[in-house]
């Protein structure tokens, strides 16, 4: 046993040393790697435990798969002379051999390819999230307005850095998959295919994509360079989209006729420099079956989580967690609060707000003001002692993590006489896997109603003809009166009707789990490699997918 940690300080002593780091520059060679293989490329590295909705349905997915490389991209700061040294020497070498930091994550073999703060700053704040984020999520207000030359280079740069790691890494493997993810990553396909990679490539596209409307408010040169942006996906193999309303803003894009109907796993060919490229709705779900067990588990395990239920003491408990990102209608969310206690008087000392709002790009002019926003209106309100209930605020801001397995107990009615409502606000979302697990925590004799805003992926399919979640018009502008009435009715709502919702809405997320959206993926990959994917030669379309678009 000592022998055994003796050897493991040392590989990790080694691992952690300029030599060890060095060493891991060495490219993979995936063509002499034995067995099957798959590469994840996605801007955010996973880390241990995995967490979130994207890095445990990718797990899910990988399985079986030996062996499961990731891509990410991240800030390094300056190395140590000595580092540099051998580093500069063993690239003289080389040649070729873009930097990197390699480590391995719950079966993951990571390869962060390294960004200097500058390089950072361009790709991921400036390009990624002053204009793309604000833009896909027709927030054009949020976006930066004039974008310089090296905001659009820094983005090409980062990913023509990826892909030539990834074609180092390669040395001439054909066969193994590329799984894409992501905004940050639109050109990568069309980087990757001017390399001379032939491996099949998928791209799942997790956030929404903008109307004509918001591209027409950008300038000239920004609109063209998105639209080339979005064009270049087809270069890949597949592309897959959250939900329909998604996809169909794809075609417009791209100036294609938009088909009347995409069902959920179902998608079209379109023709392109490859050939064709299949164009897919695909919503991510969670892991209903394991979100269900966590929830009935009636002990909160962490301190955070603890205190928050304790000062949790109205009968009516509005409740999610989320970042404090402008696109999740939180401050819309506190001001729906607002106004529905002055128009419902009779809930005075009856309800309550948790608003999980974590910190995030804390470095973005825009997040910093909006994130001062909340706090102001959460300080004023929570001032008006008419509203407090049994000594505890209206508004319980919170804005630390808190345990994912702790937020779904938290979802669940937990005390006698209260009623925990789910509040999903976004202007507009990919999908909001965070009401999808607050479906599935409820009690199904004593639920909670879900609220959610018509711009959340998931709407779509958690309203259920009107049998599910409660949706409204999402919200703009800080016009919540639609929001307003429908928080009214999850207080108002008959426990019968909240316990026979809930039940629909888990039946849903039983058939359309995380397992399908897996499943796809990788029977997407396996037809690709068998021959099977793409049209034959007669144009009858393959079973994947119903129709060819000219």
């Amino acid at each position: 046993m000592a022998a055994n940690v003796s050897n493991n300080v040392l590989v990790e002593y080694w691992k952690k040393s300029p030599l060890g780091q060095v060493a891991e520059q060495y490219p993979i060679h995936l063509s002499d790697v034995p067995g099957n293989k798959v590469i994840i490329v996605a801007t955010r590295p996973p880390k241990t435990p995995l967490s979130g909705g994207m890095a445990p349905a990718v797990k899910q997915a990988c399985d079986g798969y030996q062996y499961k490389y990731w891509y990410a991209y991240g800030m390094v700061e300056e190395d140590s002379a000595f580092k540099r040294i051998i580093e500069g020497a063993f690239n003289g070498y080389y040649k070729k051999t873009v930097p990197i930091t390699a480590y391995d994550v719950e079966g993951f073999r990571v390869r962060q390819i390294d960004a200097s703060p500058e390089k950072w700053d361009a790709q991921y704040n400036r390009y990624c999230n002053q204009l793309v984020w604000p833009i896909c999520h027709n927030l054009p207000e949020y976006a930066k307005k004039d974008l310089l030359i090296d905001d659009f280079s820094g983005n090409l740069g980062a990913n023509d850095s990826i892909a030539r790691r990834i074609v180092e890494d390669l040395n001439g493997d054909t066969k193994t998959p590329i799984w894409i993810h992501d905004y940050h990553h639109l050109p990568l396909a069309s980087k990757l295919r001017s390399y001379g990679v032939e491996n099949p490539i998928v791209y799942f596209h997790h956030i929404p994509l903008p109307t004509l409307e918001t591209l027409n408010e950008r300038s000239d040169r920004e609109r063209e360079h998105f639209k080339q942006m979005i064009g270049s996906l087809r270069a890949c193999d597949a592309v897959l989209f959250q939900t329909e309303e998604i996809v169909k803003r794809f075609y417009a894009i791209i100036d294609k006729e938009v088909p009347e109907s995409i069902p959920a796993y179902e998608g079209y060919f379109l023709p392109s420099r490859r050939g064709h490229t299949y164009i897919g709705h695909a919503p991510i779900s969670i892991n209903t079956a394991k979100e269900m067990e966590i929830a009935r588990d009636p002990e909160l395990k962490t301190k955070t989580a603890k205190e928050l239920d304790k000062k949790l003491v109205a009968e009516n408990i509005f409740i999610n967690f989320e970042r404090c990102d402008y696109s999740k209608g939180i401050l819309q969310r506190v001001l729906a609060f607002e106004k529905m206690m002055e128009q419902r008087p009779d809930l005075h000392g009856k309800a309550q707000l948790l608003l999980g709002a974590e910190p995030t790009r804390s470095d973005i002019e825009e997040y910093k003001k909006y994130a001062q926003d909340v706090k102001e209106a959460v300080e004023r309100i929570n001032s008006r002692k008419d509203l407090w209930t049994k000594g505890h605020e209206p508004i319980i801001f919170n804005n630390k993590n808190v345990d994912h397995d702790d937020v779904v107990r938290l979802m669940r009615n937990r005390k006698e006489g209260q009623r925990r409502i789910g509040l999903v606000t976004p202007h507009e979302d990919g999908m909001n896997l965070t009401a999808k697990e607050f479906a599935a925590a409820q009690d199904l004799n004593n639920a909670g109603p879900l609220v959610i805003s018509s711009g959340a992926g998931t709407a779509a399919e958690l309203a259920l003809n009107g049998n599910g979640a409660l949706v409204y018009q999402k919200i703009r502008n800080g016009h919540v009166d639609g929001l307003v009435e429908v928080m009214i009715q999850a207080v108002d709502m008959q426990q019968d009707e909240a316990n026979a919702r809930a039940a629909a809405m888990q039946q849903h997320l039983k058939e359309y789990g995380i397992q399908r959206w897996s499943q796809h993926t990788k029977g997407i990959f396996h037809k690709i490699q068998d021959g099977e994917f793409f049209p034959r030669n007669d144009n009858t379309p393959s079973p994947a997918a119903p129709k060819l678009v000219a």
